[in-house]
């Protein structure tokens, strides 16, 4: 977009106007390079918020010690208890933050679309999901995609 463009969308208090759609920005110098230059025009401030988050997260889980923890949980919940790790309150955390993130994403997802919601290829993918939920749950009550739970007497 432009600069005018984009102005014709701030009142002049500074509040946003429009469609709750987030604005693209282009960098101004980084843009004018050729090959890198394409993926600094007119995109969103949250893909360069959620690239750094995915550099942050892979430091975590590939060179912190929870991470090793939150592997470990994953892998044999069992052997972890059996080293001392505390794999209940691990899997809390884990949760927790995949939880915090799925908001972020959500957020980023929701200011990165118009506001209408009434085209059918955007709800496809929920219908479909939901679909093959109910499907791969045969008979079971909860569905399989949640998972087993950590019971420590399957040693």
């Amino acid at each position: 977009m432009t600069k005018e463009v984009l102005l014709t969308n701030v009142r002049s208090d500074g509040r946003w106007v429009g469609d709750c759609v987030s604005p693209r920005v282009t960098v101004p110098v980084i843009s004018r390079i050729p090959v890198l230059g394409a993926v600094f025009t007119n995109f969103y401030p949250f893909e360069l918020i959620i690239l750094v988050m995915v550099a942050i997260l892979w430091y975590i889980m590939s060179r912190t010690r929870y991470g090793m923890h939150l592997r470990a949980c994953g892998d044999n919940p069992q052997a972890a208890d059996t080293v001392g790790i505390k794999v209940n309150r691990v899997r809390f955390t884990a949760v927790m933050f995949s939880g915090a993130l799925s908001g972020f994403g959500g957020m980023c997802f929701a200011y990165s679309i118009s506001s209408s919601f009434s085209d059918l290829a955007m709800t496809i993918p929920y219908i479909l999901t939901l679909l093959l939920l109910v499907f791969f749950s045969k008979n079971n009550r909860a569905p399989r995609a949640l998972g087993e739970v950590y019971d420590k007497s399957k040693r």
